[in-house]
This record gives C-alpha cells, structure tokens and sequence, in this order.
C-alpha cells in the first residue's frame, strides 16, 4: 500500500499548512491535560511529515507503517533532521490493526490522520485497531483521529483516471471506483516514466478503501472503552475545501 506513491506523498499530502494541524492537535491535547514532552504514537505515519513535526515540538514519537517504501523516505528524511529531534523519533513497520508499543511504555496520546482509518477496510481491522490502541494508551491517554464523511469519502475516491502529478519526467494517475451500496472503494495509482517513445509503465498499485459510518464508531470506541471528549467537523484544506467541511476529527480519552 503506498509503495507506488511514497515518493509524491507529501506533495500530494492531506494537510494544507502542517504546522496548523500541529497547533490544532496539541490544543485538543491540552484540553484533555496532556502536553509536551510526552510518548505519542503516529499511526498510519507514512512518510514521517507529522512525527517530524510533532519530535520538532518536544514528543517523543514511535511511528508505525505499513508500507516499505514510506518508511524509506521517512529515514532518508531522518539523516537530514538535526539530531535531537532525530533522537526523539523511532518508526517501525507495522500493522496498526494489530500492534504492541515498541518502547515497552504506554503512550500519553495517539494521532491517526488522513482518514488513514478508512484503509482499514474490513470492521474487524477496525475494532482491533481501536483495541490496540486503547491498550497502548496510558489511563487519561488520547486517542485524535479522523474520519471521511460520506461527501468526502464518495467525492475523493469516486473518479476515473485523473493526472495527479507531473513533472515531465514521471506521470502519476489515479483512478477511483466507489460502491454506494457497500460503501467500498478501490483506488489504482499508476507511476509511467517519459520515454522517447511516449510513456513507459514502472508500477500500478491498487488498494481497497471502506467508508465507515460515524455512528458506528462511536459505538464502537464505547465498546472498547474510550470516552469521547469531542468530535468535531474538520476541514484540513480551508483553501481548497471552501464552504465544505470534508471531515470528523474524533478525540477520544482513555478514561
């Protein structure tokens, strides 16, 4: 998963200014009496864009992702960091579905963010991922995530072929099909290379997305034992989401 587009991720990024949704994560934090320094997990932490930000901010970080080539680019990314903020941050691959904390101590807080819950695409995934974290927790923790709504969800991932990048040396493409009646969605990415013959195919990726309805997971954090302190409509890309808010920011605290 994202092994085709790990290069282009964050210039393709969910995040319009990064540094506000730090500044939003830690004041949702901070409501719930945590703050920096402290453990927090970063899961889902792709290329490392928000562990990088967050270490840069006093947390010491453990990442886990799922896929190789992200976890490339976020240790050549490493190398260039100054090394205290290098220190403070340790990624592993992983599956945040079922995972242990890596360090043996159970963090202050969590983030899950770019509707990464979404590629969790069977409810079983779900429920254990929502377990594992609220084991990795410390009592008090906080769990912040977000969920696509329905708009969003059908809007981005319901499409064909569109020109994602460019630059005149490599193509990137990304195509879309949504189940209204399923809710499922796949995506396909394709990464082409010019040639002087045109174009030439280098990989093709494809991934199954699930939207998952908000009042179902509000049952389902119950269940596992989370109260939820605030769930709030979210739009990461003012700019480019004008008048539409695209997502749920769910914070959750381990009691």
């Amino acid at each position: 998963m994202y092994n085709t587009t790990a290069f282009l991720y964050e210039a393709t990024a969910a995040f319009e200014a990064p540094e506000r949704t730090c500044d939003e994560i830690e004041g949702f934090l901070a409501d719930c009496g945590i703050k920096s320094p402290g453990l927090l997990g970063d899961l889902g932490s792709g290329t490392g864009l928000m562990s990088v930000l967050l270490a840069e901010r006093g947390w010491q970080v453990e990442g886990i992702e799922l896929s190789p080539a992200m976890l490339a680019v976020a240790q050549a990314k490493s190398r260039m960091l100054p090394a205290p903020v290098r220190e403070r941050i340790v990624w592993r691959q992983g599956d945040i579905s079922r995972f242990e904390v890596g360090s043996g101590k159970l963090w202050d807080a969590a983030v899950c963010l770019c509707n990464t819950i979404n590629h969790l695409a069977e409810w079983e995934q779900v429920k254990s991922f929502s377990s594992a974290v609220f084991q990795a927790l410390k009592p008090g923790g906080a769990l912040i995530l977000d969920s696509d709504t329905l708009d969003t969800f059908q809007g981005f991932f319901h499409h064909g072929p569109v020109v994602v990048w460019d630059d005149g040396t490599h193509r990137m493409t990304r195509a879309c099909e949504f189940n209204a009646d399923s809710g499922r969605a796949s995506h396909t990415a394709t990464l082409e290379e010019y040639v002087p013959s045109g174009l030439r195919l280098l990989s093709r990726e494809s991934m199954a997305l699930q939207y998952h309805r908000e009042t179902e997971l509000f049952i389902l954090f119950n269940q596992v034992g989370f109260q939820l302190a605030q769930a709030v409509p979210y739009n990461p890309c003012p700019n480019l989401y004008r008048g539409f808010v695209p997502k749920l920011l769910w914070i959750l605290q381990k009691p």
